[in-house]
């Protein structure tokens, strides 16, 4: 007679413990992936206002591709050799323009905090006397109204603006920024009371989210420097965070 040998395999329970393993495992990767995916998409969200500001900026400085100092410019850089360096210079005949963006704080819970909005207008060459710095400018972009056209920029839908603060600690409703050309001078303009002025050239913070949840974390401050018009992306520092 044949003995047939005892078939070893597991037990119920440790397929169960098993299974328990790599559900748990599964969860902790998806959570993790979830957690890099939305700080990815904020870090994207937040480099591409970046980007928009740093175009309006050299819009204001460059012209656009249908002016003639921008295809000057374009013209000297393909003709540039090292005997015959390029030379940018205001050519006439273009049509300067200041661009620029519009933060308002919005009451629609949909939209967010704050709607973002673009703007172009004329450069005004005109002198004018500037009460605040006492001395004379340009008229620039003066004559923008609250009715002047404008257009929702192109930003992350998950992404909220949460704040626009000034210098520190002064927070503001609403806070228009404009590019000047033909350096592409950066202006903050607003008010908190009285009539809209030009604030001194200091730091500006953009506080960025992700999603509707405030979570530290998944915010970024957005650092304007209205001096030289650089902006930087940094993580938010809890202890100095404004509310």
């Amino acid at each position: 007679m044949k003995i047939l040998k005892s078939q070893k395999g597991f037990t119920l329970v440790e397929i169960l413990v098993v299974m328990g393993i790599i559900a748990m495992l599964s969860t902790l990767a998806v959570n993790g992936y979830i957690t890099y995916r939305r700080s990815a998409l904020l870090d994207l969200g937040a480099d591409n206002l970046v980007s928009q500001l740093n175009a309006m900026k050299a819009k204001a400085t460059y012209g656009t591709s249908t002016d003639k100092k921008f295809q000057d410019i374009k013209k000297e850089l393909g003709a540039e050799t090292p005997a015959n360096p390029v030379k940018i210079e205001d050519s006439a005949g273009g049509t300067s323009k200041c661009f620029g963006i519009v933060f308002e704080k919005s009451n629609d819970k949909n939209v967010g905090n704050f709607t973002v909005k673009s703007f172009e207008v004329p450069f005004v060459n005109t002198k004018v006397w500037k009460h605040v710095s006492q001395s004379w400018g340009y008229k620039g972009c003066d004559d923008l109204k609250d009715n002047s056209p404008k257009q929702s920029l192109n930003l992350d839908a998950q992404m909220k603006i949460l704040s626009v603060s000034y210098d520190g600690n002064t927070t503001y409703d609403k806070l228009v920024f404009r590019f000047l050309p033909p350096s592409g001078k950066l202006e903050a303009v607003g008010n908190l009371e009285g009539p809209d002025k030009i604030l001194e050239p200091k730091i500006v913070k953009i506080i960025v989210s992700s999603g509707d949840t405030l979570d530290p974390n998944y915010e970024r401050q957005i650092e304007l420097n209205l001096s030289n018009a650089k902006a930087v992306v940094k993580p938010i520092d809890t202890n100095v965070k404004t509310n």
